[in-house]
Order: structure tokens, then C-alpha cells, then sequence
């Protein structure tokens, strides 16, 4: 079975869209609770002031984050249809 590489990336980004969208509502509708959970979630103490989320920080972690797990989606699928 081959992975169509397009495809599979696009599916890989458009779920990395989708839960940095959620995970970003989540710290901008309840912040006080945000930080503890992911404080627990990721084994770190995260500082809630250092970067205050704005549209800009949330876009361009957006674009970044989409594009990373674009490339590793597609990546991934070409290597899977390697070997």
C-alpha cells in the first residue's frame, strides 16, 4: 500500500491547524487555568506573561507549526512509501 504524499501531509497539517487552534482558544479564554494544566501536561513551569497571546503570535505560530508538520507529513509518507 502506497500513501498518497500530498495527501497525507495535507491531512498532517490540517490536524496540527486545528489543535493549535483549539489549544490556542483554550489559553486565551481561560488563562489561569491554562498554564497550570500545561504546566502538568508538558513536565515545565510555564512563565503566562512572557509571550501574551495576540493575533500575531497566534498566526505566526500557526504558519510555522503548519508548515514544520507539513514538511514532516510529507516526509514521513515518502519514506513509508520507500520502503
Amino acid at each position: 500500500m502506497q500513501l498518497h504524499i500530498p495527501a497525507f501531509a495535507n491531512a498532517t497539517a490540517s490536524v496540527t491547524a486545528l489543535l493549535f487552534s483549539l489549544c490556542s482558544l483554550v489559553l486565551a479564554a481561560f488563562p489561569d487555568r491554562a498554564y497550570p494544566f500545561f504546566n502538568f501536561l508538558f513536565h515545565v513551569h510555564l512563565a503566562p506573561s512572557v509571550y501574551p497571546l495576540s493575533w500575531g503570535v497566534y498566526l505566526s505560530g500557526l504558519a510555522a507549526w503548519v508548515v514544520a508538520l507539513w514538511l514532516a507529513g510529507a516526509g514521513f509518507a515518502w519514506l513509508y512509501n520507500r520502503l
